[in-house]
């Protein structure tokens, strides 16, 4: 039996080397992050997945703010990017059922 310390920057670096982390949206708004390895199949175990609703909840709650001294012109920023996604929902929408 043998044992070996490595400092935990050495062993993250290692580990982290050949991953790549992949986020989509589903058309439901689901966000899924998923890891993938060096041969390119998603690792099965590593799968985050939020809705975008909560996502936002949580950035802009009272304390997250706070925390991260967020400020008016950064919302404003967020809630011009959020629009502009409504707006491709939308054109999506109106696409769908013009095909229908």
């Amino acid at each position: 039996m043998a044992s070996i310390e490595l400092p935990i920057q050495i062993l993250e670096q290692v580990l982290a080397s050949g991953l790549e982390l992949a986020t989509v949206i589903t058309p439901t708004g689901e966000i899924i992050s998923r890891i993938f390895g060096s041969s390119e199949f998603a690792l099965s175990d590593l799968r985050s997945a939020t809705s975008i609703d909560a996502l936002v909840s949580q950035t802009v709650s009272p304390n997250n703010l706070r925390l991260e001294e967020v400020s008016t012109t950064e919302l404003r920023e967020l809630l011009k990017s959020l629009e502009t996604a409504v707006g491709y929902v939308r054109t999506a929408l109106m696409r769908t059922s013009v095909e229908v």
